[in-house]
């Protein structure tokens, strides 16, 4: 297993020539790079702009990652993807989520009333984001009750 700095040196050819792993993430626009091997830390990266713990929305990469554990979770017979909703989250009940099988959320085919709209800060989307306090000045909102 090589250092992280030797991983970073390491030349790749992706689009206009060779280029280091370093470079490619800065030019890229990469945040951060956290490399696993066997269940074991190899290396991790930010940019200079990212500080270790800090916050960052990862948007769609949340999907496989929740995918993964709840395979992990499937398998290890604690885990019941065809269950309701609502025998993991009672909370849920009376919600878009009541009726709804965690296969349906897994699958993302739960009909919701959400429409992203960016600029609308009265929206559904400018509300969650509050609730979940990735706005300045958060809001009056929890996140459970904007579910």
């Amino acid at each position: 297993v090589k250092s992280l700095g030797a991983l970073l040196e390491e030349k790749v050819t992706l689009t206009g020539g060779a280029e280091t792993v370093e470079a490619f993430l800065k030019r890229s626009d990469t945040d951060g790079l956290t490399i696993l091997k066997g269940g074991r830390l190899v290396g991790d990266w930010s940019a200079p702009h990212m500080a270790f713990g800090q916050r960052h929305i990862i948007f769609s990469i949340s999907k496989s990652v929740t995918a993964i554990l709840a395979g992990i979770l499937q398998g290890e017979g604690v885990f019941d993807p065809e269950a309701p909703v609502t025998e993991y989250i009672p909370e849920a009940k009376g919600s878009a989520y009541g009726d709804a099988s965690v296969r349906n959320v897994l699958d993302m085919t739960v009909s919701l009333d959400f429409e992203e709209a960016y600029l609308d800060p009265e929206s559904a989307f400018a509300r969650y984001r509050r609730a979940t306090l990735w706005n300045p000045g958060g809001g009056s909102e929890s996140l459970a009750a904007f579910l």
